[in-house]
């Protein structure tokens, strides 16, 4: 387990209360804004004799730990009895600047002492007042925040004292060692309180990247670097755990802290996840159990994505077959391509504004047609259905009528879609539910004109693209237009080095995926406005970039890279 203590009360001060005044915090070795001269400490007060950093000097935080873990505090010789020490024993001081207490009244110090006594706190201006602490000190040993209020003050104060151990009368005769750190002002009187600490597990899957060979487990190692460690890895390694899963425990951290990291191989930042300039991984620690776990790089072993996209002129990952359409089902007769083309966009608009898609003559009873008209092809590789389980397909269709998609394996489905068509004589995602079945399936079939019985006598035209499985049901429903005057415009497409997508609403996730269906980059929580990608990283070829947002409607198109 990996520890890893953090100065929470700085972050605590800065996340809550953003108009705190710090008066000096000793970070960087010295007492900053205040002019230190000591009192109550007999001889010890004359700096002529006893210079000051024989009482007060900034040494390293003895203990490290629960509210304080900063580098540096100030040490304090509380002078007893014996060397003339008084009640008010510890400090004045020049202030340069002068503190402003018109809004921020309540003064904090950490202090750290070995016995429980009172505390008091002075201003001293055009009104001087002392007060004693408003919470009692409550433990020894330990940094505790104590408050002073001084909300009867207005204006700027150049003159302050604190006298951290304020019995009346004075009867310690030895001298003791009090620290004192991070002196501010704010408007809240809570004292501030120990964050909770948790462990957090990191946990990467790299089985994906040993298969594809960008990962050797033999020989290559994993770190993990982020906000939490100063981005270095160095002493970050993960260890195997099972089935190609790395992880490593990192203990002491804050609970509601946010957290921003990446996996690497090798330590090196050209091997990260998500390089050059892409997105960290983020994430916010809770109460309890935090474990992480995540494909590196957001890339699974999975065949999703695409089966057919039809730019590149073929059937991807598909060879097709007519049925359905009688003396054209068989190929020695009527070649495949007399019946299902290739062919340019007709209608590149809506949400397909591809280059390619598939034309498909769909034979009316005259020529044999049946309900069932239709293709049904063999997939190589197979498609996988064990964690995708929607097929979406893209359809124009001059009229409305039921659609169906099957599945031949073990078992074999044949099922209508989810979502009714609505659209006629333009584009619309059709989803069909393969959530009952997992595993291999060599065999599909898709049936877009499912009338039974038929009675079209004549052939009718109409147009498939962008046949691919996910594990969304939700139907692709966003515009994305070439003349970009609808919700989203995306530019310049083919690309270079980046594209620049224009929001006019916030988005949950804006996802770059290739297609296989591997995602190559991933954003959340994209706020609405222009947003510039950098993909320099990618390779020559053909993406999908898809966006969801805050109602879990998709919108989705390719994206050329040149």
């Amino acid at each position: 387990m990996k520890k890893r203590l953090f100065f929470f009360a700085l972050a605590i001060v800065s996340m809550n209360f953003l108009s705190a005044q710090v008066v000096a915090d000793f970070e960087d070795g010295t007492t900053g804004p205040l002019t230190l001269h000591v009192m109550g400490c007999g001889d010890f007060d004359n700096d002529a004799i006893h210079p000051v950093d024989e009482t007060f000097m900034v040494i390293d935080n003895p203990d490290a730990s629960g509210l304080n873990t900063s580098s540096k505090v100030l040490k304090f010789i509380r002078r007893g009895t014996d060397n003339g020490g008084m009640p008010w024993g510890g400090f004045w001081a020049n202030i340069d600047p002068a503190i402003d207490v018109t809004v921020n009244k309540y003064a904090h110090v950490l202090v750290w002492k070995p016995a429980i006594s009172p505390l008091k706190f002075k201003l001293e201006g055009s009104t001087t007042l002392e007060t004693a602490s408003l919470n009692v000190q409550a433990a020894t040993n330990e940094w505790v925040d104590i408050v002073f209020d001084f909300t009867t003050l207005t204006g700027p104060y150049a003159v302050m004292a604190l006298m951290p151990d304020f019995e009346d009368p004075f009867t310690t005769a030895a001298d003791t060692e009090i620290f004192i750190d991070n002196i501010l002002f704010n408007d809240d009187p809570t004292p501030f309180v120990p964050p909770t600490l948790v462990a957090v597990k990191f946990s990467v899957d790299m089985s994906y990247q040993t298969t594809i060979g960008n990962f050797d487990p033999n020989t290559d190692y994993m770190d993990v670097a982020g906000s939490f460690n100063g981005w270095s890895g160095d002493d970050y390694h993960l260890t195997l755990e099972s089935d190609g899963i790395y992880s490593i425990t990192v203990d002491g951290l804050a609970v509601a802290s946010l957290l921003e990291f990446k996996f690497r191989i090798n330590g090196d930042w050209n091997t990260s996840e998500f390089p050059n300039g892409g997105p960290n991984r983020t994430y916010t620690v809770v109460e309890g159990t935090n474990e992480i776990l995540v494909w590196y790089n957001d890339e699974e072993p999975v065949f999703g994505g695409v089966l057919a996209d039809f730019e590149n002129d073929t059937w991807g990952v598909l060879t097709p077959h007519v049925m359905g359409c009688g003396e054209y089902d068989n190929d020695a007769i009527h070649p495949v391509d007399e019946t299902f083309m290739i062919i340019d966009n007709p209608d590149a608009s809506g949400i397909n504004t591809s280059s390619k898609v598939l034309k498909f003559i769909r034979r009316g009873t005259d020529n044999g047609g049946m309900a069932w008209g239709g293709f049904w092809a063999s997939c190589d590789p197979a498609v996988n259905a064990t964690d995708n389980k929607y097929i979406h397909v893209m359809v124009w269709k001059p009229m409305i009528s039921p659609l169906k998609f099957k599945m031949e394996g073990d078992p074999t489905l044949e099922i209508e879609s989810m979502n009714a068509q609505t659209e006629t004589e333009g584009w619309q995602d059709i989803v069909f539910d393969f959530s009952s079945l997992t595993g291999d399936y060599g065999v599909v079939a898709f049936m877009p004109d499912f009338v039974d019985p038929l009675a079209t006598a004549a052939d009718v035209d109409m147009y498939i693209d962008n046949i691919q499985i996910t594990n969304s049901p939700n139907p692709i429903s966003g515009i994305w237009n070439n003349k970009y005057d609808n919700a989203i415009s995306l530019y310049p497409n083919p690309c270079n080095t980046s594209v620049t997508i224009d929001l006019t609403k916030d988005m949950n996730s804006v996802v770059i995926s290739n297609l296989m269906g591997q995602k190559v980059l991933s954003m959340e929580n994209v706020q609405k406005g222009t947003v510039n990608i950098n993909v320099s990283f990618l390779n020559q070829g053909l993406y999908f970039i898809t966006l969801t947002d805050s109602n879990n409607k998709m919108s989705s198109a390719k994206l050329l890279k040149n």
